[in-house]
């Protein structure tokens, strides 16, 4: 029985330390030290992983800690991952000049490095989504067609 206790005990801290978005002061990107001496930066962010979501397939595309990130502005950031400024600012939905940095976007306008990541992402995948387009032969744009999903249902009794 006492060991099962302290089996319990170690998986209760273990889950304690290396959770997400669960602030016990309902603090959102907590910056380092961090409210309480539960602070954890697992993933080097720069804030508190309990007061921020998990990482996601976002890191995948955009590799770079809250650190690295805010010492860029909107024009370097748009070069370095090659997107349009123009598309991150309106996923970000703000309009200020490409030198504006993205530490006075994250001050200024309380938008979450995550988000910033995000946008990012989200502005590498619809450049390479619309890249793919323009590049398909009428060929491949057949095939695709072709192979596509088909709901049966909408074609059969979609003119009812």
């Amino acid at each position: 029985m006492r060991k099962l206790l302290t089996i319990l005990l170690f998986l209760s801290i273990l889950t304690l330390s290396y959770a997400w978005n669960d602030c016990p002061f309902g603090k959102v990107n907590d910056p380092y030290p961090g409210m309480c001496r539960m602070y954890i930066d697992t993933n080097h962010d720069g804030i508190c992983d309990h007061s921020e979501p998990p990482p996601t397939i976002v890191n995948k595309f955009v590799n770079m800690s809250y650190k690295d990130l805010e010492s860029y502005n909107i024009e370097e950031i748009c070069k370095l991952y090659k997107i349009d400024p123009k598309s991150l600012k309106e996923k970000l939905k703000i309009n200020v000049p490409n030198n504006t940095s993205l530490k006075y976007i994250v001050k200024n306008y309380h938008i979450s490095p995550i988000f910033i990541k995000v946008a990012i992402a989200e502005c590498i995948i619809e450049k390479n989504k619309n890249s793919s387009n323009k590049n398909s032969s009428w060929i491949d744009k057949i095939i695709s067609f072709l192979f596509s999903t088909i709901n049966l249902r909408d074609i059969l009794f979609g003119w009812l």
